[in-house]
């Protein structure tokens, strides 16, 4: 029998079966099972312990990649291990906790084949030196396993330990024999004596059985923890770090307030109170307060998962925070157990703080946290305004601080008014900033056009330089690296004022950071062309707000400028761009063919042309293309000049008609109109399905239809990326959203056959489900189906075929598994024979679930 080919569908059935069953068929049927029991999910515990029982190695390892097992098998996994089974055992021990491991080998019987074999654990563990590994072996019938756990482990056991495997020698007869070594080991010193005593006669046994018995409740208990602790702790960390953490997790048994007084009385090493408060068992109040003694202890709690009140959070905030702790706190309880007045005068690092107060700027947000944001920033200007002022001395101070400095927002600016008090009348001090002096961290600006992340130190400088005042911003202005400029003026908090004093000064170290902004508007883009500056223009052509007439403008050198007629020299040109055809010999650093697109709005065809050539845009924005550039030349004429030879067929041919038709005013309505209809969301559609991303359709301003979308979902299934990108979309149906399969975001979407298509279509026309089923075979169509919501999944279990594909579907529901557990009875149950026909038929039969369980009962009599 081979099952190879029908996994699912097995699992699926023998998920449906009774206890009784299912032992049998782990009998019966053994390793054809194995690809099922490695893989299916839906396994019921029964069957899981019957394999495990079995003790069979390729139905047990099988078993073990199963991927239920460290959740829903873990028990059965640990009570089948416990239970003299050299196999399980042997594949569990490495996953079991301390506890376990003991009583793995506590359960091992020396006469069960399999322990002692070169790759049974017994074996294996005489071959280790593993500490962790071999602790366990001092509660075992197996003297030379017990006597290689003390060889290797000695220093490392505690008095409990090594007391306990004194006594599994004795039991064991062989620890009159163990005299002569154990001498030589470093043993706590009343243990050799006992080992003594219990050699030599019985009342001497009797007293090791009592002392390993008295110190055997402290083997597992809290106070040998905190003695193995205190140990650990002489050590250097590096060494003792990961066995304090498996001191810590094997534990089993805890008395937190011994903890508790232990700290108190002498605190454990900050990493090990990091590991206790990380321990689920821990109870939240103890971890609040060890929190508190801790460098990041807000963090450890947090990343505990454990909820925090408000009266464990507020001594918490005082520690050194991250950013994802804090902006999680920002999102959820600022306003509430964290104010404007914490975030400057409590929280810190300062940078971090002011960090996520760049970031937060302009985000969406609840009316409570704005409020205090807001707050924030008003406080904020306060302390720039009287700590630093105009002191450009001290903003760079600030700024080489700003990196290393660790204390609060407020406690920064304090300590820089503080020490320019001090370094006031001091030698040169009362000589002017020099613009030339590099600025901290200063860097170049370069040509790229893409807004970058701010590095943290710089994110938090630009809220500092946001919190200041227009006046002290131009003071600082000509001392700031290039970098930084861009910093404030490009990412920065907008200000309409700074317009107006950079096109009143002309400066081009202003303007062109102002110019490099996201988002300008063409009224802003129109004022700051008027300065009429090659490397402001830069900025200004890349502009999306911009309009046709001031792209022409910017593409072509014409001034803006009141008065003004001399062309402005383009920076780079348009044929210093089209002749680097090679990236690496330009001089304008990597060559980047975004550059050349505003120069399609180039008076000179041929060079419209070719940087069309270099970016050819989609068909619905090259006919728009062609539109402006109509209305910006008012000459149809020339428009075929400045086609490129890769246009589209359906641009040129549009184009071609509209040049040669008799009424102009007639053929440019027609050109309009046609780009409306490539803007639809038809072809928003066909653009989707060919690789389009959904943010570039969005700014193409396609019009976006949603009934349009689920019609032609329904029709040709999205791949799962379409449909993760539309389910984040404001709007997006939620049958869209629940198609979304188990799939990852990178699938393939099922191709549909026309048969499939049309069976799809016969249910949405109103075809019962059990006319459409029997015509088609159940495929990746019917999963479609049900996600659309157009079929049940239950009756795909009553007229579905093949049975192994029905079987194996996805998705299922409760309905679906309440039926088929009911044919499974009915048919199967109690009987060995129907369920041996019902798994043998199975791969090759071509009717439905019914009929396969009833033709198997019927034939098994």
């Amino acid at each position: 029998m081979n099952l190879d080919g029908v996994t699912s569908a097995v699992g699926m059935l023998l998920a449906a079966a009774g206890a009784d069953d299912c032992r049998t068929l782990v009998t019966r049927v053994g390793s054809p099972l194995g690809s099922t029991l490695r893989s299916s999910r839906a396994l019921p515990p029964e069957l899981v312990e019957a394999v495990l029982r079995t003790g069979e190695p390729n139905l047990v390892r099988q078993m073990f990649d199963n991927p239920e097992r460290d959740d829903a098998h873990r028990e059965i996994w640990q009570r089948c291990a416990t239970a003299d089974s050299p196999t399980v055992a042997q594949w569990w021990y490495d996953r079991a906790d301390l506890v376990v491991r003991r009583g793995i080998l506590a359960a091992a019987n020396p006469d069960t084949p399999g322990w002692t074999s070169r790759s049974g654990l017994v074996g294996r563990l005489l071959e280790s030196s593993d500490v962790e590994q071999l602790r366990a072996a001092v509660v075992c019938a197996f003297p030379s396993l017990v006597e290689h756990a003390l060889r290797v482990c000695h220093t490392e056991l505690s008095r409990a330990e090594q007391l306990r495997a004194i006594l599994s020698l004795h039991e064991s007869g062989e620890l009159g024999a163990a005299l002569g070594w154990l001498g030589s080991l470093a043993l706590h010193p009343d243990v050799v004596e006992l080992a003594r005593a219990a050699a030599e006669s019985p009342d001497g046994a009797q007293r090791l059985r009592g002392a390993t018995h008295l110190a055997s409740d402290d083997v597992m208990d809290t106070n040998h923890l905190v003695e193995e602790l205190r140990q650990l702790a002489e050590q250097p960390l590096k060494a003792v770090a990961e066995r304090a953490k498996q001191a810590v997790s094997r534990r089993s048994r805890w008395d937190w307030e011994v903890l508790r007084a232990a700290h108190e009385a002498r605190p454990f090493r900050p990493q090990w109170l990091e590991l206790l408060v990380g321990h689920p068992d821990c109870p939240t109040e103890i971890a609040a307060h060890w929190c508190t003694r801790l460098p990041r202890g807000l963090d450890v709690l947090v990343g505990t998962g454990r909820p925090i009140t408000s009266a464990q959070l507020r001594p918490l905030i005082r520690t050194v925070v991250s950013k994802s702790t804090l902006t999680m706190l920002a999102r959820t309880r600022l306003g509430e157990d964290v104010t404007s007045t914490d975030l400057l005068a409590v929280v810190q690092p300062a940078r971090t703080v002011l960090h996520l107060a760049q970031l937060r700027a302009g985000e969406a947000m609840t009316e409570r946290e704005k409020t205090e944001w807001d707050a924030f920033r008003v406080g904020l200007a306060e302390l720039v305004a009287s700590r630093l002022g105009d002191d450009v001395a001290a903003w760079r101070l600030l700024r080489t601080r700003l990196p290393k400095f660790n204390g609060t927002v407020t406690r920064l600016l304090d300590e820089m008014a503080a020490a320019m008090a001090r370094a006031a009348g001091g030698p040169g001090a009362a000589a002017a900033a020099d613009p030339a002096e590099e600025w901290p961290d200063a860097a170049a600006l370069g040509m790229s056009l893409e807004p970058p992340s701010l590095p943290v130190n710089r994110a938090a400088f630009v809220t500092l330089l946001d919190a200041a005042t227009t006046d002290v911003q131009w003071t600082l202005l000509p001392h700031l690296d290039e970098r930084t400029r861009y910093d404030l003026l490009a990412l920065g908090q907008w200000r309409a004022e700074w317009l107006t004093r950079a096109v009143a000064d002309g400066d081009p170290r202003v303007c062109v950071p102002l110019a490099r902004r996201k988002g300008l508007t063409p009224e802003v883009i129109e004022v700051l062309a008027s300065v009429d500056d090659p490397a402001t223009n830069f900025g200004l052509r890349h502009q999306a707000q911009a309009t046709s007439r001031q792209r022409h403008r910017l593409a072509n050198g014409i001034p803006f400028g009141a008065g003004r007629s001399e062309r402005v020299p383009l920076s780079p040109s348009p044929q210093e761009l089209l002749s680097a055809t090679d990236p690496q010999q330009s001089s304008f650093g990597k060559w980047d063919v975004e550059l050349l697109f505003p120069f399609r709005y180039h008076d000179d065809p041929e060079i419209a042309r070719k940087c069309v050539h270099h970016f050819l845009p989609p068909q619905n924005r090259m006919l728009r293309l062609v539109i402006e550039w109509w209305e910006l030349d008012g000459h149809p004429k020339r428009l075929l000049k400045r086609l490129p030879p890769n246009v589209q067929q359906g641009v040129h041919k549009l184009v071609s008609e509209a040049v040669e038709a008799p009424d102009p005013d007639e053929a440019l309505v027609r050109l309009r109109a046609a780009a409306y209809e490539l803007e639809s969301t038809q072809h928003a559609i066909r653009r989707l399905r060919n690789g389009s991303s959904l943010r570039t359709l969005l700014a193409e301003g396609f019009r976006w239809d949603w009934a349009a979308l689920v019609a032609a979902h329904r029709s040709k299934p999205f791949d799962p990326s379409t449909l993760f990108g539309l389910a984040a979309l404001p709007g997006c149906p939620e049958l869209l959203r629940n198609a979304i399969g188990p799939e990852s975001p990178q699938g393939m979407a099922p191709s549909l056959s026309t048969a499939e298509k049309r069976a799809h279509r016969a249910l949405t026309e109103g075809k019962s489900p059990a006319d459409v089923l029997a015509k088609t075979p159940v495929q990746g169509w019917a999963t479609h189906a049900v996600r659309c919501g157009d079929l049940a999944p239950v009756d795909i279990l009553r007229h579905g075929h093949s049975a192994r594909e029905v079987l194996g579907f996805e998705p299922v529901d409760d309905a679906f598994r309440t039926e088929l557990a009911g044919l499974v009875d009915k048919h199967l149950s109690g009987r060995p024979e129907a369920w041996l026909l019902t798994l043998a038929m199975l791969p090759d039969f071509v009717g439905t679930v019914p009929e396969l369980l009833s033709t198997a009962a019927l034939a098994a009599g």
